[in-house]
């Protein structure tokens, strides 16, 4: 007697539950052999400033207030546990990187399953994953890597049916607020947890597509409201402990100032945002991936699978209109759309392969083995092309990871890629020649914009302004150039490092380097000329010494 005889199970439930468990199983191998090899990447600016500010929290400053950046406050609080656990390293934040990337691809698989199947899902947690980590060092564990995790959680839980449902609710606007104090753009997903766990997916009677709630409209009401009070509750309680720990005012002053007139200054380089929109679209995603959705869609209607297709589709929307919300268009904010632009291809995929397999059953009927073994053919060649595209860089990415593995240090050193703005070569043998050279209660002051000098030497800082983007750029306030000067008078640092060849006119809206800022800067140049000395010269980077120090 089998199995499905013993428990009373159908032997279709059966099959479709392992192939549901292999194709899981299938995806995240998938995931982790693409994967693996990004433990070799070093740390980007970015990175620099969220293990710099995680630091920060860690030794009891408060964000804004003792350490400063434009960025939300969420990414700051998870880099902080990341140290934490791993402390000073440039692994430690790759090994956080790779578990949430695991995290997220179930939860990827667990809503592409539930619209459109175990297939679709498997190839999307594929192609999601190929596509974040194919972004290279500097855009992977970007803030909207870490914060997806949250808004899928948001939706699951919004949509679950088991236990209180007021809880759940309530649990969903918890988790969407953690998303929203990781960037504030992510309001864009509120329908995702409001709406689309309410739409009824169930197949079209008569060819009707039109989306209906599965709850009355009394019930989802009562639903939003539950959900509202989790969501207002975590806004509060962070304003809440900003305004405890002092924070408060500079917080809203960075959110509610400074990053407006950042944006809008963003948004008034663009002669047409829409088309910006657009093209940024094209050129991290690619064409083809602009056209899967309308042919998503497209196929969806033609299939009477519309209700189906229809939440993935409004889910891509809201991850565009979310990055789009951002101005700025850099490749990573394109990672809140990256999951459900995969949902479409898998969709598309799958339509592609059973449309092969019901040729093929019909020529097997017909017994023409010949035209049916062709079919087949026809469906390798056509799925070669990205597979192979996908598959031929992981040679030379597991050797550069043994690399890594032999002698991290000297891999760092010599780490292939453009680094115009970090020099993250000679960056790396500045640190060396920090640590080498200071005691580790000697301060340093890094005028320039890739502060992973702070971090990596385990050097105390002067100064709340880690990078000096806000003090150069035209949207800092100017006030805050008093403000850093102050700081260097009243502690001195031991050694101020002047960055050069670091130009950032798209984003700064000045076309200066560092050293060119500081001669426009002339109490801060006088400043370091009364009481500094050059002692080394690294190109990228002029070194210099306190006299009295140095002297003594």
């Amino acid at each position: 007697m089998n199995n499905s005889e013993n428990t009373g199970t159908p032997p279709l439930l059966l099959e479709a539950s392992f192939q549901r468990k292999a194709l899981l199983l299938l995806s995240f191998l998938a995931v982790g052999i693409k994967a693996l090899p990004m433990m070799r990447f070093p740390l980007g600016g970015d990175h620099a400033v969220f293990l710099t500010l995680g630091e920060c929290v860690l030794d009891g400053g408060v964000l804004y207030q003792d350490c400063w950046d434009t960025k939300s406050p969420g990414i700051f609080f998870l880099f902080a546990l990341i140290v934490k656990i791993f402390g000073v390293s440039m692994w430690g934040m790759r090994v956080a990187d790779l578990i949430w990337l695991f995290g997220s691809s179930y939860l990827i698989f667990r809503f592409a399953e539930r619209f459109l199947g175990p297939l679709v899902a498997a190839v999307s947690v594929v192609v999601s994953a190929f596509w974040y980590v194919d972004q290279g060092y500097w855009y992977t564990a970007q803030t909207e890597s870490f914060l997806m995790v949250f808004v899928f959680l948001s939706f699951f839980l919004a949509a679950r049916e088991k236990g209180n449902r007021r809880l759940n609710q309530i649990a969903s606007g918890m988790f969407l607020g953690i998303a929203f104090w990781f960037k504030y753009n992510n309001l864009a997903f509120i329908p995702l947890a409001t709406v689309v766990p309410y739409l009824d997916t169930r197949p079209e009677e008569g060819g009707e597509p039109r989306p209906y709630f599965r709850i009355s409209f009394r019930h989802w009401v009562d639903n939003v409201m539950s959900f509202s009070v989790g969501f207002g509750g975590v806004i509060l309680g962070v304003l809440g402990y900003f305004w405890i720990a002092g924070g408060l005012d500079e917080l809203l002053k960075a959110a509610l100032e400074v990053v407006p007139r950042y944006a809008a200054m963003g948004y008034e380089a663009k002669q047409n945002y829409t088309l910006a929109v657009l093209n940024a679209l094209k050129e991290f995603l690619g064409a083809w991936t602009e056209a899967a959705l309308a042919i998503g869609l497209l196929l969806s209607w033609r299939m009477g699978e519309l209700r189906r297709f229809g939440p993935i589709f409004w889910a891509a929307l809201m991850g565009l209109t979310s990055a789009a919300l951002q101005v700025r268009l850099h490749p990573y904010y394109l990672i809140t759309a990256f999951p459900f632009f995969a949902m479409v291809w898998g969709y598309i995929s799958a339509k592609v392969i059973g449309s092969f397999r019901s040729i093929a059953a019909e020529f097997a009927t017909r017994r023409m083995r010949a035209a049916q073994v062709l079919m087949w053919i026809l469906l390798a060649i056509l799925a070669a092309w990205p597979l192979s595209s996908a598959l031929i860089p992981l040679r030379e990415e597991y050797r550069a990871l043994a690399q890594w593995k032999k002698d991290p240090n000297s891999f760092y050193l010599s780490f292939p890629g453009d680094f115009t703005i970090s020099h993250l070569p000679l960056q790396l043998r500045l640190i060396r020649y920090l640590r080498e050279n200071s005691d580790p209660d000697d301060s340093i002051f890094f005028w320039g914009f890739q502060p992973l000098v702070y971090f990596l030497s385990e050097r105390p800082y002067p100064s709340r302004f880690i990078s000096t983007m806000p003090l150069v750029a035209a949207w800092g306030p100017p006030e805050w150039r008093d403000e850093l000067l102050n700081d260097l008078k009243a502690t001195p640092p031991e050694f101020f490092i002047v960055g050069r060849d670091d130009a950032l006119p798209g984003i700064l809206y000045t076309p200066l380097t560092s050293e060119e800022s500081l001669v426009a800067f002339p109490p801060l140049a006088r400043f370091v000329a009364e009481n500094y000395e050059p002692v080394r010269d690294f190109g990228a980077f002029l070194v210099y010494r306190s006299i009295d120090r140095h002297e003594g």
